[in-house]
């Protein structure tokens, strides 16, 4: 991957990420930031490989389309 993709599959997996609630970046960080989960979520994203990055790009996504998705509950 060039480095201006790589650049821009950080920039997309950093903004969905903070659409994301609290759990989900948990969850990403157990399973990108190689057991040092005191690191930041940008720390993690700069940190990822070529791979990891086109995985979690895909990840992040469909879980934003899946939230999304979900009806609202509205509470009476």
């Amino acid at each position: 991957m060039n480095e201006q993709l790589r650049e821009y599959a950080r920039t997309v997996v950093t903004d969905g990420l903070s659409e994301l609630m609290d759990a989900n970046r948990t969850l990403f960080k157990r399973m990108y930031a190689h057991g040092n989960m005191d690191l930041a979520i940008d720390a993690v994203v700069a940190s990822m490989s070529d791979d990891e990055l086109n995985t979690a790009m895909d990840q992040v996504q469909r879980t934003i389309a899946k939230h999304k998705a979900k009806p609202v509950e509205v509470q009476h």
